[in-house]
């Protein structure tokens, strides 16, 4: 059961015509603006299913930090600590020295392709972990692997039985 809806609270026409003609000009599917409980702003089918790519990264970072609270991992522990390697680019020594940390900064100083990544990146072995932030998926793929061999469940397990269950979603 996901309880009531929230309250509804309009807005005057001129602000409401004005985010109606952003929301027709963008990308988005849809969009809900709300005011704590209250939603002072609806366009779109916001109950259909919708590709949001990027939000993986925002709902590993929340399950690393229950993680963290919960005592399971350390965010110190290099790659060498957990014996986490690439399989078809194995690290430098180097590379290992990365830390949960710094990869989920995007900051490991790794420059390996990765899947779903269609930008370039740094030449490999121009950075130490931790010496320059640099968006890429290797970064966000291996943290499901450290997530998983850490604390025997799935990302998808974790995400349904520690956040979507939960909050009613």
């Amino acid at each position: 059961s996901s309880g009531p809806p929230p309250a509804e609270r309009t807005i005057d026409d001129a602000c409401e015509s004005r985010l109606l003609n952003a929301f027709d000009n963008s990308a988005f599917d849809s969009v809900v603006i709300m005011d704590g409980e209250t939603v002072i702003f609806r366009a779109g089918d916001s109950l259909a299913p919708s590709n949001v790519a990027s939000v993986r990264k925002s709902i590993v970072s929340v399950l690393f930090g229950m993680a963290v609270d919960q005592e399971l991992i350390e965010l110190d522990q290099t790659l060498r600590d957990l014996g986490i390697d690439d399989a078809s680019n194995p690290l430098t020594e180097a590379e290992k020295d990365a830390t949960v940390r710094q990869i989920m900064q995007a900051r490991s100083g790794i420059y390996l392709p990765a899947l779903g990544q269609d930008w370039p990146n740094a030449e490999r072995g121009i950075h130490e972990a931790g010496e320059a932030y640099w968006y890429k998926n290797w970064d966000f793929n291996v943290l499901s692997t450290i997530f998983e061999q850490e604390i025997g469940q799935s990302l998808e397990e974790a995400t349904m039985s520690w956040l979507a269950e939960p909050l009613g979603m």
